[in-house]
């Protein structure tokens, strides 16, 4: 049998004739087959056998596919028969994988805040318990000067733990900050 060729695969789909074309000859790969289904669907699969049993693969759509990606894609899972290692199984673990390690990236991501994020919580949270609508925007104006640039992106518990009393206090040294009660701006430092 002559394997597919570029043209004979856009005829094939342009045709839409229901039916499994295989790829034979001696640039085909052995097992490749263009299943179409009607004009709008058609797709590479593999068909191969491994322990005495007649599997599928499929490749994906013949329309964001063309011949020689199919060809290569076959090729690889030919190549992990050769050592079988079946191919299905072998394409579902990397994808339980992937999602896995996504997952935990996002768990990860979700678990680490940074010090401008819990700041922004917090006066969220708390603008509504102080007198005066003035403190949450002093609150944030002081954070954003003087903390945010130099670690408002580090991680609470991370990056962060490890700085100590010590390091705020230069920070807020020529800050004044108001709050004791009767209008006067008190000094750190």
């Amino acid at each position: 049998m002559a394997s597919l060729t570029v043209k004979g695969v856009k005829s094939l789909l342009s045709n839409g004739k229901p039916g499994k074309h295989r790829d034979g000859g001696s640039t085909g790969v052995r097992g490749l087959h263009l299943v179409v289904t009607n004009k709008r669907n058609a797709s590479w699969q593999l068909r191969f056998q491994l322990h005495g049993k007649v599997r599928w693969m499929g490749l994906g759509s013949a329309r964001d596919i063309d011949l020689d990606k199919a060809r290569e894609k076959a090729k690889a899972a030919r190549e992990q028969l050769v050592d079988k290692i079946d191919p299905l199984e072998a394409r579902r673990s990397k994808r339980a994988a992937e999602k896995a390690a996504k997952a935990a990236l996002a768990e990860a991501t979700s678990k680490a805040k940074t010090f401008r994020w819990c700041a922004e919580q917090y006066i969220a949270a708390n603008s509504g318990m102080w007198r005066n609508t003035k403190h949450g925007k002093q609150w944030a104006s002081t954070l954003s000067r003087f903390a945010y640039p130099l670690i408002g992106d580090m991680l609470v518990g991370g990056e962060l733990s490890g700085l100590g009393a010590g390091f705020f206090v230069p920070m807020f040294a020529s800050a004044a900050i108001y709050g004791c009660g009767k209008g006067r701006p008190v000094y750190l430092g």
